[in-house]
């Protein structure tokens, strides 16, 4: 698995570019901003696959821990996809 942090490589750049970057790179994003279900649903802009993670209560390394479980789980059904990790629910849900 190979993980690169936008917020390494430009930490102010807008949705869109953090999105075609991510196409680019044929990955998966990950995150926790909500504005990428708007480009995604309303928008209809193309993606190799978004997960959103809402948890508020856990810690960085529960949600770690909870996102490479789903990985584990789910790894063919994440692609193309929009999946939202909350607290007691996961919901993928495929987009085309």
């Amino acid at each position: 698995m190979d993980v690169k942090s936008v917020a390494k490589l430009n930490p102010s750049a807008p949705d869109e570019d953090v999105l075609d970057w991510a196409n680019r790179e044929n990955g998966i994003l990950i995150t926790l901003d909500k504005d990428f279900g708007e480009l995604i649903f309303r928008l209809k802009k193309i993606h190799a696959g978004v997960i959103l993670i809402r948890i508020d209560r856990f810690a960085v390394s529960g949600k770690i821990e909870l996102l490479l479980e789903l990985i584990r789980k789910n790894e063919q059904t994440l692609y193309k996809s929009f999946t939202v990790i909350q607290e007691n629910l996961i919901r993928i849900r495929q987009v085309k």
